[in-house]
């Protein structure tokens, strides 16, 4: 049986498999493009494909679900934990801690493996 896993804002999941996404290049995502600002042109796509890796430790930061709203514009807020973890967006590697948004069909494709959480029901 399959059982519905919502973690808590400040969960922090350490993954088990590469985690791939789509995040939208816009404000809130700062921290990702950034970076990259020379080297992705003001035509490169509005989305941008983000690829961390197997053992990187992320951290749930906050929701964002509207109820009657399109299922494509609910979002989590994550944030990648550590200063070096190599994080592939668009093909070029950053290493870097950042928060960015991604859509909760994305989310729901994490695979982890180890979790810890300041909510005693999960310790």
């Amino acid at each position: 049986m399959t059982r519905l896993f919502i973690p808590a804002p400040g969960t922090r999941l350490t993954l088990a498999a590469d985690w791939k996404c789509s995040v939208e290049r816009d404000w809130r995502n700062r921290d990702l493009t950034t970076p990259l600002e020379r080297r992705l042109s003001m035509s490169d796509e509005l989305m941008l494909d983000v690829t961390i890796p197997a053992g990187a430790v992320i951290k749930v930061d906050s929701y964002s679900l509207k109820r009657g709203a399109d299922p494509a514009t609910h979002e989590l807020a994550v944030v990648l934990c550590g200063r070096e973890v190599p994080v592939k967006v668009n093909g070029h590697v950053i290493k870097r801690s950042c928060r960015f948004y991604v859509a909760l069909s994305d989310i729901n494709q994490i695979e982890f493996g180890g979790m810890k959480s300041s909510h005693s029901i999960l310790s």
